[in-house]
């Protein structure tokens, strides 16, 4: 579906098969990218780190000129351009909000934590995949656009909601790796929603506790989290946010396929991985 100012795909206003590859390389290069620099913690000056930086720069910008090179396609390589910046700019913004071994509650507001989500994770994980099929298919009115970024990022939110939560709460034989929010001193969904309800009593233990690798003092957080029912709260943020969705996709998808929004809300809705 070509988008409502747009002029009908020919062979030059397609994606080349090599750019296409690369498209496809985007996506992993943003996942290793902020899986490597969630994993460095205390090793953020290092020489190793620092070359982490430069090989996925270098990376990325042999991608970004073979798109011009190949395709001549400037729009859809600024976009990706953008995805990438934005990308590190929220795992920056993640990495000075959780400094390891150094507690600050404070820094853990919900607009903060939206922020990191919305930059580190939404915009690569569901909004370029999508937006980057619409640039293919020809659609690029920014109208159309603008209404997919609001229902992605969206979705992007509730997706990394349901992973902080599953950090801690899911079964590790299902989801394939034992979390560790907690020990790192994440900003995560669980520990902004905690200090919402917290007395300040509570407030202390979470601060004595939280961001410790320690097995006790993880224990006594998720202990905290359960007399505040954290878990009840997610249940009934998990069926909320499925419905609010579906509102979004009705007020937004306006000549966009709703089908390809509402299965990706089905998909991850009530995920255990």
């Amino acid at each position: 579906m070509r988008g409502r100012n747009s002029a009908p795909s020919s062979p030059g206003h397609r994606l080349g098969s090599g750019c296409v590859e690369k498209l496809q390389l985007l996506p992993t290069l943003c996942t290793i990218f902020t899986t490597c620099v969630g994993m460095s913690g205390r090793r953020i000056a290092t020489a190793p780190y620092r070359r982490l930086l430069s090989d996925r720069a270098g990376a990325g910008g042999t991608y970004h000129c073979a798109c011009r090179r190949r395709c001549a396609w400037q729009s859809c390589s600024l976009f990706c351009s953008q995805t990438s910046y934005q990308t590190e700019l929220g795992q920056a913004l993640d990495l000075i909000t959780a400094h390891p071994g150094k507690v600050d509650l404070d820094r853990y507001t919900e607009s903060r934590y939206k922020s990191i989500v919305k930059y580190k994770t939404a915009f690569y994980s569901f909004y370029l995949p999508v937006a980057a099929a619409m640039y293919m298919a020809g659609i690029d009115s920014e109208d159309d656009h603008q209404n997919a970024k609001t229902i992605l990022l969206e979705i992007g939110e509730f997706s990394q909601i349901q992973d902080d939560y599953l950090d801690c709460y899911g079964d590790p034989s299902i989801t394939g790796k034992i979390g560790t929010d907690i020990q790192d001193n994440k900003c995560g969904w669980l520990v902004v929603e905690a200090l919402k309800r917290v007395t300040p009593e509570q407030r202390d233990i979470l601060k004595e506790n939280y961001g410790q690798d320690d097995t006790e003092k993880v224990q006594r957080v998720k202990q905290l989290y359960e007399e505040l029912d954290l878990s009840g709260v997610y249940t009934q943020y998990d069926k909320d946010s499925y419905h609010r969705l579906q509102t979004l996709i009705s007020q937004n998808a306006n000549g966009l396929s709703k089908e390809i929004f509402l299965g990706l809300a089905r998909k991850i809705y009530k995920r255990q991985k």
